[in-house]
């Protein structure tokens, strides 16, 4: 046949045929086993690992709220057409985001601590640094309920409304309190070992996970010894349906305070930060194994996630507001830097907003935002060129790899050749 030379070494036209067809069914095999542990791996997240990308509007403008004072905690209603925001002036305001207009504004007995909003748009909640707790209903903004703590200041609110609607508490003196909505009955008194600096229940409140710590140094420590006696602790419970047993179902010990917790609208991950300045990513059904960090350049105040649980961002003491890819455990923008450290940021639903607030200004700052997806979000990653760029500035901090995070998880994906799925690589950069 053509080409054929005896041990010339020469390929035979067959012998190529061979070759291409063994070489493309290798290629539709490792293709296979992609899409095979790309789909497990989505699964296990609890997100679509499609391109995606978040970046600040090009068509709308960010809007300030004025407050008469600091604000100190933020919270969107379930349609994302209001937001709740409380701080240092004693007033509760329930901010119509479309408008601008207050629809809600309450004189409290002192400065808010924490607000919280029902997942049913039902009811809303605010806690005072003086221990008291008051439940709005928020069809008629009337009060439903007050009520006057005996076992502490309030440090954190959060509400789940399912399997009913329940308030939790956390508190300075180490504790947790489940309430009844709207009656703020006690029904449970969680221990914890630190104070509780954060509270929230998963989404489809089977959960309930508080964290914290004791810092009887005021920050002025910078060597950090018995961290189990100091509370720096990550604590998950399992919320009963009926009666008043809240098993515990994880403890996570870390090395500094604990500022802020959250899960992932999914329920799959959930993500703790703090003082470290690193956000550890757990995995839910793993039973809360740390699978991942994402290092900031300072301490972590608080987190949220996006409504399709890729994105998460964190604030805190670098003065700045960070938005994460979590699939790619890179850093996709940050925000202005503000004055002073910030405090609270809130996801609008819809994935139109984030609102921020903090320390040294008096404004709830809305930052238009927009999430893209597929051949738009592929257009912008190219022309990113997998840069991180900060917002203020303008500036590139670095290359990025666009990659499937989360090494560890490779050992979960029972299909061979499973490390394939953890080097994606992203669009070329355009000239």
């Amino acid at each position: 046949s053509l080409g054929t030379k005896s041990g010339g070494g020469y390929p035979s036209a067959g012998g190529e045929d061979n070759i291409k067809a063994a070489d493309l069914a290798a290629r539709a095999a490792a293709a296979s086993c992609i899409a095979q542990n790309t789909t497990l791996l989505s699964a296990i997240l609890g997100m679509d690992l499609s391109p995606a990308t978040i970046q600040v509007s090009e068509t709308r403008a960010s809007v300030q709220l004025e407050h008469g004072d600091e604000v100190m905690d933020l919270a969107f209603s379930p349609d994302g057409r209001g937001l709740l925001a409380g701080g240092e002036d004693a007033q509760l305001v329930l901010w119509d985001v479309a408008s601008g207009a207050r629809r809600l504004d309450a004189r409290l007995d002192a400065s808010v601590a924490a607000v919280a909003y029902s997942p049913s748009g039902r009811f809303m909640a605010a806690g005072t640094v003086e221990s008291s707790l008051t439940v709005w209903d928020t069809g008629s903004c009337a009060e439903a309920e007050t009520s006057e703590l005996e076992e502490g200041g309030v440090l954190s609110l959060a509400m789940t409304s399912s399997p009913r609607e329940l308030l939790a508490v956390g508190l300075r003196t180490k504790k947790v309190l489940l309430m009844s909505v709207p009656g703020l009955e006690t029904l449970v008194l969680l221990q914890h070992c630190g104070d509780v600096r954060s509270v929230c229940f998963s989404p489809n409140g089977a959960f309930l996970a508080g964290c914290g710590g004791s810092d009887d140094m005021h920050g002025l420590m910078t060597v950090k010894s018995n961290t189990a006696s100091r509370g720096m602790t990550a604590i998950a419970w399992q919320v009963p349906h009926k009666g008043a047993e809240c098993p515990e179902v994880a403890s996570i010990d870390f090395s500094d305070l604990l500022h802020t917790s959250a899960f992932s609208p999914s329920g799959k991950v959930f993500a703790v930060g703090g003082e470290s300045g690193k956000v550890s990513i757990l995995l839910v059904e793993r039973h809360f194994e740390v699978v991942s960090e994402l290092s900031c350049a300072a301490g972590v105040r608080c987190l949220v996630w996006s409504s399709d649980s890729r994105f998460l961002a964190s604030g805190g003491e670098d003065l700045h507001v960070s938005i994460w890819d979590v699939k790619s455990e890179h850093m996709v923008f940050k925000l202005p830097k503000e004055k002073d450290w910030v405090v609270s940021i809130a996801f609008s639903p819809d994935s139109l907003w984030l609102a921020s607030c903090g320390f040294g200004c008096p404004l709830v700052r809305l930052h238009a935002i927009e999430v893209l997806h597929g051949s738009a979000a592929q257009g912008v990653l190219a022309e990113a060129g997998g840069r991180t760029w900060d917002v203020s500035s303008g500036a590139a901090e670095g290359t990025v790899s666009v990659s499937i995070g989360v090494p560890d998880l490779a050992a979960a994906l029972p299909v061979a050749s499973a490390a394939a799925v953890f080097s994606v690589t992203p669009p070329a950069a355009k000239d």
